[in-house]
Protein backbone atom coordinates (compact mmCIF):
# COMPACT_ATOMS: atom_id res chain seq x y z
CA UNK A 1 0.00 0.00 0.00
CA UNK A 2 2.78 2.45 0.88
CA UNK A 3 4.48 1.80 -2.45
CA UNK A 4 1.29 2.81 -4.27
CA UNK A 5 1.06 6.04 -2.29
CA UNK A 6 4.68 6.88 -3.10
CA UNK A 7 4.13 6.31 -6.83
CA UNK A 8 0.94 8.38 -6.85
CA UNK A 9 2.61 11.19 -4.92
CA UNK A 10 5.59 11.12 -7.30
CA UNK A 11 3.35 11.28 -10.37
CA UNK A 12 1.33 14.10 -8.84
CA UNK A 13 4.51 16.06 -8.11
CA UNK A 14 5.79 15.50 -11.67
CA UNK A 15 2.52 16.73 -13.15
CA UNK A 16 2.54 19.78 -10.90
CA UNK A 17 6.08 20.75 -11.98
CA UNK A 18 6.04 19.48 -15.56
CA UNK A 19 8.48 22.09 -16.91
CA UNK A 20 11.02 21.44 -14.19
CA UNK A 21 10.77 17.68 -14.72
CA UNK A 22 11.27 17.98 -18.48
CA UNK A 23 14.24 20.34 -18.08
CA UNK A 24 15.95 18.03 -15.57
CA UNK A 25 15.27 15.06 -17.83
CA UNK A 26 16.85 16.90 -20.79
CA UNK A 27 19.89 17.91 -18.73
CA UNK A 28 20.45 14.31 -17.65
CA UNK A 29 19.96 13.09 -21.23
CA UNK A 30 22.48 15.62 -22.59
CA UNK A 31 25.02 14.71 -19.91
CA UNK A 32 24.70 11.00 -20.62
CA UNK A 33 24.91 11.56 -24.38
CA UNK A 34 27.98 13.78 -24.01
CA UNK A 35 29.68 11.20 -21.78
CA UNK A 36 28.90 8.35 -24.17
CA UNK A 37 30.13 10.40 -27.14
CA UNK A 38 33.41 11.25 -25.46
CA UNK A 39 33.95 7.62 -24.42
CA UNK A 40 33.28 6.24 -27.90
CA UNK A 41 35.15 8.96 -29.81
CA UNK A 42 38.41 8.31 -28.00
CA UNK A 43 39.40 5.38 -30.23
CA UNK A 44 38.41 7.16 -33.44
CA UNK A 45 40.36 10.27 -32.48
CA UNK A 46 43.45 8.22 -31.68
CA UNK A 47 43.18 6.35 -35.01
CA UNK A 48 42.70 9.62 -36.93
CA UNK A 49 45.74 11.19 -35.27
CA UNK A 50 47.85 8.09 -35.96
CA UNK A 51 46.81 8.07 -39.64
CA UNK A 52 47.60 11.79 -39.91
CA UNK A 53 51.05 11.31 -38.37
CA UNK A 54 51.76 8.45 -40.79
CA UNK A 55 50.67 10.47 -43.83
CA UNK A 56 52.78 13.47 -42.81
CA UNK A 57 55.78 11.27 -41.96
CA UNK A 58 55.97 12.68 -38.46
CA UNK A 59 58.09 10.89 -35.93
CA UNK A 60 56.51 8.89 -33.14
CA UNK A 61 59.33 9.55 -30.69
CA UNK A 62 62.77 11.09 -30.60
CA UNK A 63 65.82 9.60 -28.90
CA UNK A 64 68.69 11.84 -27.92
CA UNK A 65 71.84 10.49 -26.40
Amino acid sequence: MKKNVFILDSLREIMRNRGRFISILLIVFLGAAFFAGIRSARYDMRKSADDYFDQQHLMDFRILS
